[in-house]
Protein backbone atom coordinates (compact mmCIF):
# COMPACT_ATOMS: atom_id res chain seq x y z
CA UNK A 1 0.00 0.00 0.00
CA UNK A 2 1.45 3.37 -0.81
CA UNK A 3 2.09 5.12 2.32
CA UNK A 4 0.09 8.44 0.74
CA UNK A 5 -2.70 6.06 2.00
CA UNK A 6 -1.82 4.77 5.28
CA UNK A 7 -3.50 7.21 7.83
CA UNK A 8 -1.55 8.48 11.00
CA UNK A 9 -3.64 7.33 13.48
CA UNK A 10 -3.03 9.12 16.99
CA UNK A 11 -3.99 6.42 19.99
CA UNK A 12 -2.44 8.19 22.92
CA UNK A 13 -5.68 8.00 24.63
CA UNK A 14 -5.73 4.38 24.52
CA UNK A 15 -1.72 4.05 25.69
CA UNK A 16 -2.65 5.86 29.10
CA UNK A 17 -5.54 4.46 29.78
CA UNK A 18 -4.50 0.79 29.13
CA UNK A 19 -0.94 1.56 31.33
CA UNK A 20 -3.62 2.71 34.32
CA UNK A 21 -5.47 -0.55 33.78
CA UNK A 22 -8.58 1.65 33.00
CA UNK A 23 -12.09 0.15 31.74
CA UNK A 24 -12.89 1.93 28.16
CA UNK A 25 -15.35 4.70 28.78
CA UNK A 26 -17.63 5.99 25.63
CA UNK A 27 -14.56 8.03 24.25
CA UNK A 28 -12.26 5.30 24.38
CA UNK A 29 -14.69 2.72 22.26
CA UNK A 30 -14.79 5.28 19.67
CA UNK A 31 -11.12 5.36 19.30
CA UNK A 32 -11.08 1.31 19.64
CA UNK A 33 -13.89 1.01 16.82
CA UNK A 34 -11.38 3.58 14.59
CA UNK A 35 -8.49 1.27 15.71
CA UNK A 36 -10.26 -1.54 14.64
CA UNK A 37 -11.53 -0.01 11.43
CA UNK A 38 -8.21 1.27 10.33
CA UNK A 39 -5.61 -0.91 11.81
CA UNK A 40 -3.85 -2.14 8.76
CA UNK A 41 -4.09 0.81 6.78
CA UNK A 42 -2.81 3.23 9.78
CA UNK A 43 0.28 3.78 11.64
CA UNK A 44 0.34 4.92 15.51
CA UNK A 45 1.10 8.49 16.88
CA UNK A 46 1.91 8.48 20.22
CA UNK A 47 2.11 12.42 22.34
CA UNK A 48 2.83 13.10 25.82
CA UNK A 49 3.73 16.69 26.75
CA UNK A 50 5.75 18.61 23.79
CA UNK A 51 6.77 15.56 22.15
CA UNK A 52 5.07 13.51 19.41
CA UNK A 53 6.19 10.57 17.63
CA UNK A 54 4.58 8.68 14.33
CA UNK A 55 5.90 5.04 15.06
CA UNK A 56 7.16 2.57 11.80
CA UNK A 57 4.69 0.17 10.56
CA UNK A 58 5.70 -2.57 12.40
CA UNK A 59 5.82 -0.98 15.68
CA UNK A 60 2.42 0.56 14.74
CA UNK A 61 0.79 -2.87 14.12
CA UNK A 62 2.77 -4.23 17.52
CA UNK A 63 1.16 -1.40 19.48
CA UNK A 64 -2.72 -1.99 17.53
CA UNK A 65 -2.45 -5.77 19.03
CA UNK A 66 -1.46 -4.85 22.57
CA UNK A 67 -4.26 -1.94 22.46
CA UNK A 68 -7.23 -4.29 20.59
CA UNK A 69 -6.43 -7.16 23.21
CA UNK A 70 -6.17 -5.99 26.16
CA UNK A 71 -5.98 -8.57 29.01
CA UNK A 72 -4.39 -8.87 32.64
CA UNK A 73 -0.93 -8.40 31.48
CA UNK A 74 -1.30 -4.91 29.31
CA UNK A 75 0.46 -2.67 31.57
CA UNK A 76 3.46 -5.28 31.51
CA UNK A 77 3.29 -5.83 27.33
CA UNK A 78 2.79 -1.97 27.25
CA UNK A 79 5.97 -1.48 29.54
CA UNK A 80 8.00 -4.27 27.31
CA UNK A 81 6.49 -2.40 23.80
CA UNK A 82 7.36 1.38 25.02
CA UNK A 83 10.83 0.58 25.59
CA UNK A 84 11.62 -0.34 21.76
CA UNK A 85 8.43 0.97 19.92
CA UNK A 86 8.66 4.61 20.80
CA UNK A 87 11.98 4.76 18.87
CA UNK A 88 11.54 2.95 16.02
CA UNK A 89 9.42 6.30 14.40
CA UNK A 90 9.88 8.37 11.42
CA UNK A 91 11.25 12.12 11.11
CA UNK A 92 8.69 14.79 10.79
CA UNK A 93 9.92 15.54 7.16
CA UNK A 94 8.76 12.04 6.07
CA UNK A 95 5.15 12.61 7.22
CA UNK A 96 4.15 16.03 5.10
CA UNK A 97 1.08 15.89 3.45
CA UNK A 98 -0.29 12.58 5.38
CA UNK A 99 -3.49 12.53 6.92
CA UNK A 100 -3.39 12.48 10.59
CA UNK A 101 -6.86 11.52 12.30
CA UNK A 102 -7.23 12.32 16.12
CA UNK A 103 -10.56 10.89 17.57
CA UNK A 104 -9.57 11.39 21.45
CA UNK A 105 -9.68 15.35 21.53
CA UNK A 106 -5.78 14.45 22.60
CA UNK A 107 -3.46 16.71 23.10
CA UNK A 108 -5.55 19.72 21.36
CA UNK A 109 -5.41 21.96 24.60
CA UNK A 110 -1.17 21.81 24.20
CA UNK A 111 0.85 24.12 22.49
CA UNK A 112 3.35 20.98 21.50
CA UNK A 113 0.33 19.41 19.12
CA UNK A 114 -0.36 22.46 17.42
CA UNK A 115 3.63 23.15 16.68
CA UNK A 116 3.91 19.09 15.50
CA UNK A 117 1.52 19.94 13.14
CA UNK A 118 3.18 22.71 11.81
CA UNK A 119 6.81 21.11 12.07
CA UNK A 120 5.08 17.92 10.39
CA UNK A 121 2.45 19.09 7.85
CA UNK A 122 0.27 16.55 8.14
CA UNK A 123 -3.32 17.28 7.33
CA UNK A 124 -5.20 16.95 10.83
CA UNK A 125 -9.00 15.51 10.92
CA UNK A 126 -10.39 15.46 14.32
CA UNK A 127 -13.29 13.58 16.23
CA UNK A 128 -15.56 15.76 18.41
CA UNK A 129 -18.02 14.24 20.78
CA UNK A 130 -18.80 17.26 22.71
CA UNK A 131 -18.48 20.67 23.74
CA UNK A 132 -20.13 20.05 27.28
CA UNK A 133 -17.19 22.56 28.99
CA UNK A 134 -18.33 24.96 27.19
CA UNK A 135 -21.69 24.72 27.30
CA UNK A 136 -22.72 23.50 30.85
CA UNK A 137 -19.37 24.63 32.70
CA UNK A 138 -21.41 23.58 35.68
CA UNK A 139 -21.32 19.67 35.31
CA UNK A 140 -17.54 20.10 34.68
CA UNK A 141 -14.12 19.95 36.86
CA UNK A 142 -12.36 23.25 37.57
CA UNK A 143 -9.92 24.07 34.52
CA UNK A 144 -12.08 21.83 32.04
CA UNK A 145 -13.46 24.72 30.52
CA UNK A 146 -10.79 26.64 30.11
CA UNK A 147 -9.05 23.55 28.44
CA UNK A 148 -11.76 22.26 26.36
CA UNK A 149 -11.70 26.03 24.71
CA UNK A 150 -7.68 25.67 23.84
CA UNK A 151 -9.18 22.52 21.95
CA UNK A 152 -12.00 23.67 20.20
CA UNK A 153 -9.80 26.54 18.79
CA UNK A 154 -7.09 24.26 17.98
CA UNK A 155 -9.12 21.88 16.35
CA UNK A 156 -11.04 25.00 13.54
CA UNK A 157 -6.93 26.36 13.21
CA UNK A 158 -5.62 23.31 12.48
CA UNK A 159 -8.53 20.99 11.20
CA UNK A 160 -8.50 20.28 7.48
CA UNK A 161 -11.97 18.35 8.68
CA UNK A 162 -14.56 17.83 11.11
CA UNK A 163 -15.96 14.41 12.34
CA UNK A 164 -18.97 14.98 14.37
CA UNK A 165 -20.96 12.26 16.58
CA UNK A 166 -24.39 14.09 16.13
CA UNK A 167 -25.84 16.86 14.57
CA UNK A 168 -26.96 18.78 17.89
CA UNK A 169 -22.29 18.41 18.29
CA UNK A 170 -21.82 19.93 15.29
CA UNK A 171 -24.18 22.63 15.21
CA UNK A 172 -22.72 24.02 18.72
CA UNK A 173 -19.07 23.85 17.19
CA UNK A 174 -20.30 25.91 14.26
CA UNK A 175 -22.53 28.17 16.93
CA UNK A 176 -18.69 28.43 18.58
CA UNK A 177 -16.86 28.65 15.46
CA UNK A 178 -18.87 32.11 14.75
CA UNK A 179 -18.08 33.82 18.01
CA UNK A 180 -14.37 32.93 17.55
CA UNK A 181 -12.50 36.08 15.72
CA UNK A 182 -10.81 35.56 12.39
CA UNK A 183 -11.55 31.49 13.11
CA UNK A 184 -13.75 29.62 10.09
CA UNK A 185 -15.18 25.90 10.60
CA UNK A 186 -13.88 23.81 8.31
CA UNK A 187 -15.24 20.74 6.33
CA UNK A 188 -17.92 19.17 8.83
CA UNK A 189 -19.27 15.80 8.66
CA UNK A 190 -21.89 13.77 10.87
CA UNK A 191 -20.54 10.23 11.80
CA UNK A 192 -23.12 8.24 14.52
CA UNK A 193 -21.56 6.08 16.56
CA UNK A 194 -22.19 2.15 16.85
CA UNK A 195 -21.77 -0.51 18.85
CA UNK A 196 -20.64 -4.15 18.85
CA UNK A 197 -22.44 -6.20 21.54
CA UNK A 198 -23.09 -9.09 19.66
CA UNK A 199 -20.59 -11.44 21.05
CA UNK A 200 -21.86 -13.90 23.58
CA UNK A 201 -18.40 -14.39 25.24
CA UNK A 202 -17.76 -15.26 28.78
CA UNK A 203 -21.84 -15.39 29.36
CA UNK A 204 -21.66 -18.56 31.31
CA UNK A 205 -18.71 -16.75 33.78
CA UNK A 206 -21.20 -13.78 34.15
CA UNK A 207 -24.47 -15.83 34.55
CA UNK A 208 -24.30 -16.04 38.42
CA UNK A 209 -23.33 -12.35 39.43
CA UNK A 210 -26.96 -11.47 37.69
CA UNK A 211 -29.79 -10.03 39.83
CA UNK A 212 -32.30 -12.73 41.32
CA UNK A 213 -35.00 -10.24 40.91
CA UNK A 214 -36.26 -7.34 38.31
CA UNK A 215 -33.78 -4.57 37.94
CA UNK A 216 -32.94 -1.82 35.84
CA UNK A 217 -29.97 -0.53 34.68
CA UNK A 218 -27.85 2.67 34.73
CA UNK A 219 -23.94 2.76 32.75
CA UNK A 220 -22.11 5.87 33.36
CA UNK A 221 -19.47 7.32 35.38
CA UNK A 222 -21.36 8.80 38.50
CA UNK A 223 -21.08 12.38 38.44
CA UNK A 224 -23.64 15.47 38.53
CA UNK A 225 -24.14 15.69 34.75
CA UNK A 226 -25.41 12.04 35.04
CA UNK A 227 -28.13 12.63 37.33
CA UNK A 228 -27.56 9.69 39.28
CA UNK A 229 -28.98 11.72 42.23
CA UNK A 230 -32.20 12.05 40.96
CA UNK A 231 -32.69 8.07 40.74
CA UNK A 232 -31.53 7.21 43.83
CA UNK A 233 -33.91 9.17 45.22
CA UNK A 234 -36.58 7.69 43.53
CA UNK A 235 -35.27 4.48 44.72
CA UNK A 236 -35.35 5.75 48.10
CA UNK A 237 -39.42 6.07 47.70
CA UNK A 238 -39.97 2.87 45.97
CA UNK A 239 -38.19 1.05 48.19
CA UNK A 240 -40.08 2.77 51.46
CA UNK A 241 -43.54 2.30 49.77
CA UNK A 242 -42.87 -1.48 48.28
CA UNK A 243 -39.90 -2.64 50.45
CA UNK A 244 -38.83 -6.07 49.84
CA UNK A 245 -40.59 -5.97 46.06
CA UNK A 246 -38.55 -3.06 45.28
CA UNK A 247 -36.74 -3.34 41.83
CA UNK A 248 -32.92 -3.32 41.61
CA UNK A 249 -31.29 -0.79 40.22
CA UNK A 250 -27.69 -1.50 39.08
CA UNK A 251 -25.20 1.05 38.65
CA UNK A 252 -22.61 0.77 36.42
CA UNK A 253 -19.98 2.92 36.76
CA UNK A 254 -17.08 4.29 38.84
CA UNK A 255 -17.35 6.67 41.38
CA UNK A 256 -16.18 10.51 39.40
CA UNK A 257 -16.53 14.56 40.26
CA UNK A 258 -19.05 16.49 41.69
CA UNK A 259 -20.61 13.08 43.37
CA UNK A 260 -20.97 13.82 47.03
CA UNK A 261 -24.55 13.93 47.19
CA UNK A 262 -24.89 10.85 45.15
CA UNK A 263 -22.08 9.12 47.14
CA UNK A 264 -23.69 9.87 50.30
CA UNK A 265 -27.39 8.18 49.46
CA UNK A 266 -25.13 4.99 47.77
CA UNK A 267 -23.17 5.38 51.57
CA UNK A 268 -25.75 6.32 53.74
CA UNK A 269 -29.33 6.15 53.10
CA UNK A 270 -30.39 2.50 54.75
CA UNK A 271 -34.09 2.20 52.61
CA UNK A 272 -31.65 1.31 49.33
CA UNK A 273 -28.88 -0.50 51.38
CA UNK A 274 -30.88 -3.95 49.80
CA UNK A 275 -31.89 -2.59 46.13
CA UNK A 276 -28.86 -0.76 44.82
CA UNK A 277 -25.77 -2.71 43.27
CA UNK A 278 -23.07 -0.84 42.22
CA UNK A 279 -20.39 -1.87 39.50
CA UNK A 280 -17.26 0.99 39.35
CA UNK A 281 -15.83 -2.13 37.34
CA UNK A 282 -17.42 -3.82 34.44
CA UNK A 283 -16.12 -5.80 31.50
CA UNK A 284 -17.70 -6.02 28.02
CA UNK A 285 -19.25 -9.72 28.97
CA UNK A 286 -20.31 -8.57 32.31
CA UNK A 287 -21.70 -5.17 30.84
CA UNK A 288 -23.89 -7.29 28.41
CA UNK A 289 -25.33 -8.85 30.33
CA UNK A 290 -26.25 -6.72 32.73
CA UNK A 291 -28.03 -4.46 29.78
CA UNK A 292 -29.23 -7.80 28.07
CA UNK A 293 -31.35 -8.83 31.44
CA UNK A 294 -32.33 -5.39 32.45
CA UNK A 295 -36.11 -4.19 31.92
CA UNK A 296 -35.01 -1.27 30.96
CA UNK A 297 -31.83 1.52 30.80
CA UNK A 298 -32.13 4.31 32.85
CA UNK A 299 -30.39 7.81 31.26
CA UNK A 300 -31.50 10.48 33.03
CA UNK A 301 -28.61 12.68 31.92
CA UNK A 302 -28.74 16.64 31.76
CA UNK A 303 -26.72 16.79 28.63
CA UNK A 304 -24.94 14.35 26.09
CA UNK A 305 -22.71 14.79 23.26
CA UNK A 306 -24.02 11.52 21.94
CA UNK A 307 -24.92 9.08 24.59
CA UNK A 308 -23.92 5.61 23.60
CA UNK A 309 -25.28 3.92 26.45
CA UNK A 310 -28.27 4.39 24.74
CA UNK A 311 -27.69 3.49 21.31
CA UNK A 312 -26.25 0.22 23.57
CA UNK A 313 -29.48 -0.45 25.02
CA UNK A 314 -31.33 -0.56 21.79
Amino acid sequence: MKISNIILLDVSRLVWRAWKGLFPTGIDRTCLAYLKHYRHRAQAVVQTGRWTQALSESASQALFDILLEQGTDVRRRLAAFLAWGLFSGQRNSSLCGRSYLNVGHTGLNKPGHTDWIARSGVKPIYFVHDLIPLTHPEYCRPGEPEKHLRRMQALLRNGVGIIGNSRDTLNELSIFSGLQKAISLPPIIVAPLGVDMGSQEGAERVESRMPGRPYFVMVGTIEGRKNHLFILNLWAAMARRLGAACPQLVIIGKRGWECEQAVDMLERCEAIRRHVIEVPRCDDALLRAYVQGARALLFPSFVEGYGLPLVEAL
